[in-house]
């Protein structure tokens, strides 16, 4: 090595990326439904009438 300090983060894979990816995991999973609010947030009027909000 050329004695530089190595760097702090990874350019190529920054922690943001990987917690974007398990958020994005947990929600295509339906995680909410099982450790969450997610029956409750169902069962609410407007999330019946609007789906996407599912």
């Amino acid at each position: 090595m050329d004695g530089r300090p190595a760097p702090d983060n990874n350019p190529f894979l920054d922690d943001h990326l990987i917690n974007a990816g398990v958020l994005a995991g947990l929600a295509l999973v339906g995680a909410g439904t099982t450790l969450g609010l997610g029956r409750y947030w169902a069962k609410l009027p407007i999330v019946k009438r609007e789906p996407w909000l599912r």
